[in-house]
């Protein structure tokens, strides 16, 4: 059996079965903001087996409409995100079908598969050790930022599968307005990595990690060398104040410190990236 704390992006939906608790919720308010129109879709719905339960609770800022390229892009990022059942372990595809305009079918057929991998979990959980069993998925998918020019969608996951605490992802995602293209780590001029690890290494240790505020020296921070700190797993993103890097749990640091990030002023890394990108610069 697999205990794994899923720790990325994603969405839920609802489950018809003869041991189901609880009730389901799956409504959309549309809303527009700079050139998308977003439906936020919401669901919540959870299952129990004896006296254990799982949960799911979702809410995405789904692209309703807008600029082909800019929303098929976000569109697909987001079915991208529902690639691993957060309760087994297992990848799944689930792919953007004809008439999913309002993204409802898409959480829905995620949702389904994660209640009915969770009832199956409790189900085992139950045969093995006889003991109460709480299982917790809630996603957030929704728009940060946005320019003529720029939209950033974030995607925070919170996983708990039993344990002393749970598990909590944050993935972020730029694009340009008019072609759609994601914006990362392809934003950066080749050769410039090693100074970009400085630039967010020293941003992290002035930002987050401010020694003269807890009286400890990094090192004692970190889980990794301070002196050579990697960059993030996950791409960076724009926002007003600057380019953001985060770091996931447990990447560079305990998970009593959270989530490690940092502010980079465009300014500080102008030189770095391509003229292209610069020209999107807020």
């Amino acid at each position: 059996m697999k205990r794994l704390v899923y720790l990325s992006g994603i969405l839920a939906s609802c489950l018809a079965i003869s041991t189901q608790c609880g009730c389901s919720n799956r409504t959309g308010n549309a809303a527009s903001d700079s050139s998308l129109i977003l439906k936020n879709v919401i669901y919540s719905d959870s299952v129990c087996v004896d006296s254990s339960s799982a949960t799911c609770k979702i809410s995405v800022e789904y692209p309703e409409a807008g600029p082909q390229p800019l929303t098929d892009s976000v569109r697909q990022w987001i079915a991208g995100l529902m690639y691993r059942d957060a309760f087994s372990g297992y990848d799944r595809k689930f792919d953007l079908t004809s008439g999913n305009e309002s993204g409802q079918q898409l959480v829905n057929d995620y949702g389904d598969s994660l209640l009915a991998s969770a009832r199956g979990q409790l189900v085992e959980l139950d045969s093995l050790f006889a003991v109460r069993s709480s299982l917790e998925y809630e996603s957030s998918i929704k728009m940060i930022y946005s320019t003529p020019k720029l939209v950033t969608f974030s995607s925070t996951v919170y996983v708990y599968l039993g344990g002393a605490h749970g598990g909590t992802t944050g993935v972020n995602c730029t694009f340009d307005a008019a072609t759609g293209t994601s914006l990362g780590w392809n934003i950066f001029v080749p050769g410039s990595e090693e100074k970009l690890r400085e630039i967010v290494s020293e941003g992290l240790k002035t930002q987050f990690f401010n020694t003269r505020e807890k009286g400890e020296s990094i090192q004692d921070m970190l889980l990794v060398d301070a002196d050579s700190i990697p960059l993030p797993a996950t791409q960076p993103y724009f926002m007003a104040d600057g380019l953001h890097f985060l770091y996931q749990q447990y990447e560079i640091a305990p998970y009593s410190e959270g989530m490690p990030g940092c502010v980079i002023p465009y300014a500080g890394i102008s030189d770095l990236l391509y003229p292209a990108v610069s020209a999107l610069l807020p």
